[in-house]
């Protein structure tokens, strides 16, 4: 079973029509459900439901019309327009709702929350859909909103509460009569600015006006009345420390806008769509002094709206809804809402892979450093042993089996991932489990699966929290029903283990000694996923300050510990695996040294790809991001000990 080469175990598991082919079984993947219907909740507000099933036919997110931008820490870019809220990508609490009255807006309002963008669905009853910031924090502002006002109120409005307009919808109620839904902010503190808003204007007759007051478009509107398509707009000072170079267009198809966006190196701050025709009206920012991650995307439907954005760790700044797509249609422009940790680590996932992608990375006693789609259920694959590790370590903690204690052994498949069941003697439980988890042995696997039962395993899981894990099936044989788990699950098992919460001292030291990392490494030379041997002297040589001597580097890479199980399936769906679906993750503990301190840091990371299509994308952004979790933590610790005392050596 050994192999220097590998990166994680790969299974290749050959699935035709629903049907059992040479002896491997049909798979499945996971879905997060969708929304209730008439309604959408934020990510952090729709959280899947304990042991929510995975789902069936693979099925992944649609990809962005366009998306660009820089991993750069927030308000690191832009800070003249930092208050902006389609600028601010600090982190926040927020929602979009399709299908509101009045009412169902003003109860959301009630909790806390503050609109950031609203379109009007239809008008006779009004029916909006909005999209909501938590009212906190960097994004506190003094607010009003109104709907169905005419430009004279609107006007009265604005003068009594000294606010400016961010949102402007207009239309015409009847006769020519133009009526308005719209959000304005407080026009004072570090949002006071120069601004001037219009209806009523052609596109030639706003270019003047943009003219004459220096300034920018920061939404533009398309309404139409007595048979003419007219604009409503709203801009702001462009001069001086408020210049930015922008661009507005309207009545722009997709492909358009998306070869603009290119030309001019720029993103979208603003999306509204042309009543008449369909096509787009935009706002768009440069890109040349930088910009946050930002995205848009056109014609997605209401069950994919959320997941989109979860993937992208992302918040929606603008969005339309329209006809179609089962329930309703949505065009719209997210920005990022992730820390720099997930956002660097994430992009580079997202970048590499069309799999839904996740991360997880917790300093044990501290806070979760990052996190993307920590909560959604995936096909872990072999990942998934490692809760067949702690059951065992519980066992030989509680009695009467030891690590001596001999169990059935089984003969190895031959061409087969999935295990064996001949019985073929015994082999004593320490050599079974360390070759489960070293070697990713699936026979060693199904020997202690048997030898303590799945349903006694289940049910240990359940009893520690790990409410979305389960073995469904035989590990290796890919189904029919998928395992799965989350990297939430995992957390609470690692977490669990590094505290001694679910073993005691003894055993938490054998527990992490028979997994692949450093101690396999001590053993054989290598560890089998190549965290140990490869990526964290690579990590360390990049990220240890200038002039820190090797022996320093070494020293402080032997105080380190890893301890990780990773897995992979391929789950091939026509015979000649012509057409599969790729998953692949790992989950670790990792232990780093930091000078100063009576004792190092301890982290649980992890990592998954989940239904790619390309097992060579999956493989590549698996190898190159399966370790970066820790890149930020061992600079971090390296740094403290340069110039200071590192036992056993020291550089003074």
């Amino acid at each position: 079973m050994n192999n220097k080469v590998r990166s994680a175990f790969r299974f290749v598991i050959i699935v035709l029509y629903g049907l059992s082919v040479f002896g491997t079984n049909f798979q499945v993947d996971a879905q997060t459900p969708p929304p209730p219907p008439g309604s959408i909740l934020a990510p952090e507000n729709n959280p899947l439901a304990p042991n929510a099933p995975i789902s069936a036919a693979p099925s992944n997110l649609p990809k962005p019309a366009g998306h660009g931008g820089n991993t750069l820490t927030p308000q690191a870019i832009n800070s003249n327009y930092s208050s902006d809220d389609r600028f601010n990508s600090n982190l926040t609490g927020w929602q979009v709702w399709e299908h509101q009255t009045a009412a169902d807006v003003t109860t959301k309002l009630a909790t806390g929350l503050r609109l950031v963008d609203i379109s009007v669905e239809s008008y006779s009853p009004y029916v909006f859909t909005a999209v909501y910031v938590s009212n906190t924090g960097s994004y506190a502002k003094s607010w009003w909103w109104y709907y169905d006002v005419d430009a004279t109120t609107l006007s009265n409005e604005l003068s009594t509460n000294n606010a400016r307009l961010t949102v402007l919808k207009a239309h015409d109620i009847g006769g020519g009569v133009i009526h308005f839904t719209a959000i304005m902010i407080s026009n004072t503190g570090a949002d006071n600015t120069a601004w001037w808003w219009y209806f009523g204007q052609t596109t030639a007759s706003l270019t003047t006006l943009l003219q004459n007051n220096n300034a920018r478009i920061t939404q533009v509107n398309s309404y139409v009345t007595a048979g003419q398509t007219l604009y409503a707009a709203v801009m702001v000072d462009n001069q001086n420390a408020n210049n930015l170079g922008w661009w507005w267009y309207v009545n722009a198809s997709a492909s358009s806008v998306i070869s603009l966006l290119a030309t001019n190196n720029a993103r979208l701050v603003d999306l509204d769509i042309d009543p008449t025709t369909g096509n787009l009206n935009v706002a768009m920012v440069s890109c040349g002094s930088g910009c946050p991650l930002w995205w848009w995307y056109i014609g997605v439907s209401t069950n994919q709206l959320l997941k989109i954005a979860a993937q992208d760790g992302a918040r929606i700044i603008g969005a339309n809804t329209y006809s179609g797509c089962g329930d309703a249609c949505w065009d719209f422009v997210l920005i990022n809402d992730s820390n720099a940790i997930t956002s660097r680590v994430g992009n580079m996932l997202r970048n590499s892979t069309d799999g839904t992608v996740g991360l997880y990375l917790e300093q044990l006693g501290g806070p979760v450093l990052a996190n993307l789609e920590d909560s959604t259920p995936f096909e872990p694959a072999s990942t998934i042993k490692a809760t067949v590790h702690l059951y065992t370590m519980r066992a030989l903690q509680q009695g009467p089996d030891t690590l001596l204690t001999q169990i059935t052994k089984y003969v190895p498949p031959v061409g087969s991932s999935c295990p064996g069941t001949v019985a073929n003697g015994t082999e004593d439980i320490q050599t079974a489990d360390q070759e489960m988890m070293w070697h990713s042995d699936n026979t060693r696997t199904a020997e202690l699966v048997d030898h303590y039962t799945r349903s006694a395993i289940n049910a240990m899981i359940s009893s520690i929290g790990m409410s979305n894990t389960s073995i469904n099936h035989v590990i290796g044989c890919g189904g029919p029903i998928p395992n799965q788990t989350t990297l939430d699950d995992l957390a609470i098992l690692y977490r669990g283990v590094a505290n001694a919460a679910l073993v005691d001292a003894a055993y938490r030291s054998i527990f992490f000694s028979e997994m692949a990392g450093k101690s396999q490494f001590a053993t054989e030379g290598y560890d089998w996923t190549h965290l140990w041997d490869t990526d964290i002297p690579n990590i360390i040589a990049s990220e240890a300050p200038a002039g820190m001597p090797q022996y320093i580097k070494n020293a402080f890479r032997n105080k380190m510990q890893l301890a990780y199980k990773a897995g992979n399936y391929k789950i091939c769906t026509d015979p000649f695996c012509y057409t599969y679906v790729d998953h692949i993750s790992i989950f670790g503990y990792a232990q780093i040294p930091f000078c100063g301190q009576s004792s190092p840091q301890q982290y649980v990371f992890g990592v998954y790809i989940y239904n790619a299509t390309s097992d060579t994308n999956s493989s590549n952004a698996f190898n190159t991001t399966k370790a970066e979790l820790l890149r930020e933590q061992i600079h971090a610790g390296l740094a403290s000990c340069f110039s200071n005392t590192f036992l056993p050596v020291a550089r003074k």
